[in-house]
This record gives C-alpha cells, structure tokens and sequence, in this order.
C-alpha cells in the first residue's frame, strides 16, 4: 500500500489469508500495526525509499520561500506589465541562504539529508531530536566525501536560533500540532 490506503481493521479482517501487509513509503501511520501484529500479520515499509527526493523537495521549497517564488510567480504574471516596477522592487529582497542557520526538527534520514543539501548550500544546521545524537553527517564533495559538524539543540534553542526550520516527524496523537502558537512566538520574526 501507500500513504492514501488505509488498512484499518476491517480490511484486515476482510482478508483472512493475509500474511504481510508492504508500505512502500516512510511511516506506517495508515496502517493498523498493533491489530495486525495480534493477527500474526509482519508489517514492513521502505524506510529510505523517498529520503533524498524529499529532502531535495524541502530545498527547493526553503529556495524558493527565502527568495518570495511562491507570490512573485503568481503575480508578475497578472500584473507585471502595469506594476513591474513595484513588484520588482517588492521581490528584489529576496535573502541568502548561505550563512543562515537551518533548524531541523526530527534528524532521522529525511532530516540529516535535508541537513546535507543546506550544509551544501553554506547553511549552518541545528537540530532537535529526542532520539538521535549526531555530531557530524558525511558529505560528498566533488567526490570527496568529508564530515561535516552538527550541532544538537533543545527545541528552544533552535526555535530561538533559526532563520528557517524544517519539520521532519510523524504525526502528533491527537493531531496536536508539532509548533503552536506558543512556539512560533519564540522564532527569529520572519522565519
């Protein structure tokens, strides 16, 4: 299955002879793992199946963001040939990314690859991750390949630190938010 099916316990019900339920993609979140653990059913996914595409993803979109893509493409288009002047100069300040400090929350391998592009791209990378403890991530450059340090926050500090920050963690219980208001309100002002 993918991340669209759901296989609730119906389902699993609906198909006595079911030995092994595949996700083919990151998380197993759709799937009823406890119920189908009881039926004797394995339950697999492919983990690093989509890590570099969505990292490259993140990228492009934190580029993008960082440089106003999103609302300059949507309105030169329209209103460029009466207010390209106004516009020019609205989406002339576009920042960098290079020195800025990317904060990444969940540092699993979607994070650490999102934290290699960014480290490419002349970011300095924080993290906050209740499991992981990772010092420095391997990088290859121009065939090289070269360590490069990382550095382990509280959540706090990289909400204080920031100047973008890229959520890489499952679903909250509840459908809780990962960052409220209460959080957003500590972030660098325009992060």
């Amino acid at each position: 299955v993918r991340s669209a099916t759901k296989v609730r316990r119906d389902i699993i019900d609906a198909c006595p002879s079911i030995r092994l339920i595949g996700r083919g993609g990151v998380g197993l979140d759709s799937i009823e793992v406890a119920y189908a653990k009881e039926r004797k059913i394995k339950v697999i996914n492919t983990p690093a199946s989509s890590s570099i595409s969505v990292a490259e993803l993140v990228i492009a979109h934190l580029m993008g963001l960082m440089r106003s893509l999103h609302q300059s493409n949507r309105r030169m288009p329209t209103e460029g040939r009466t207010q390209f002047k106004e516009l020019k100069k609205q989406y002339e300040k576009g920042a960098e990314v290079r020195g800025k400090t990317l904060g990444v929350i969940g540092f699993g391998r979607i994070g650490q690859w999102t934290a290699r592009y960014a480290l490419g791209l002349g970011m300095r990378v924080v993290y906050a991750d209740n499991h992981a403890n990772v010092e420095s991530i391997e990088l290859e450059i121009a065939g090289q390949p070269m360590r490069v340090g990382v550095k382990h926050v509280t959540l706090d500090e990289l909400l204080t630190q920031s100047d973008a920050i890229s959520l890489h963690v499952p679903a909250q219980p509840g459908g809780q938010a990962v960052l409220g208001t209460e959080q957003l309100r500590r972030t660098k002002p325009g992060v």
